[in-house]
This record gives structure tokens, sequence and C-alpha cells, in this order.
């Protein structure tokens, strides 16, 4: 929720999410997780998608090819809430992990 919410604020208009999540991708591709305790939130979630872009797709990728999204959540968990959202210059560190990542393919 808080990344679609991310994704907003900074004016994105189409959006591809990726997740190792399969039940996410079920629950948000379908209405058949409606019911659990955490629908209130999915359906909160497809509202958004739904109101604010005008591409939306959410697809199962493989842990091993999410490897680097897993890095960059790591390295964003440390991140201090509250501060400045990355919007003109890249970490070195995510240079480092996007650069690992393009070289295995």
């Amino acid at each position: 929720m808080q990344g679609v919410q991310a994704v907003l604020n900074l004016g994105i208009g189409r959006l591809l999410l990726e997740t190792d999540a399969l039940m996410i991708v079920q629950a948000m591709n379908s209405d058949v997780f409606d019911a659990m305790a955490e629908g209130v939130t999915l359906e909160e979630l497809k509202f958004l998608v739904r109101v604010n872009f005008s591409e939306f797709k959410c697809n199962f990728l493989s842990r091993v090819g999410n490897r680097a999204a897993h890095a960059l959540a790591a390295l964003g968990s440390e991140c201090v809430e509250g501060e400045e959202l990355i919007t003109s210059s890249v970490p070195r560190d995510v240079h480092v992990i996007v650069a690992d990542d393009l070289s295995d393919k």
C-alpha cells in the first residue's frame, strides 16, 4: 500500500507491480480473497490502482528473479520514516544492486 501511494505521489500514471507473493497476485487479480480479514486493505489497494492509474498489472515473479527488489527492500527498511524520498539522485548501493542484477541476465 505504501509503495503504491509513493508511486502516486511521484505522479506516475502506469504501474507494473511484480511480486513473489503469489497470494497477492491472486488477490489483486480476482475477488477470491475479499472476504478475508485483510480483504478491506486489498479492496482499498484495488480501488487506489483502479482510479489512479491508466494501466495497472500485477504479475508473479519468482524469488530468484526478484533478487534486486529484495535487496532494495532491505536497504529501504533501514530508512527512517519521514525522510525525503530519493527522487533526484540514486545512492551508490542501489547502482551496485541493479548492476549486479543486470549482469546476471
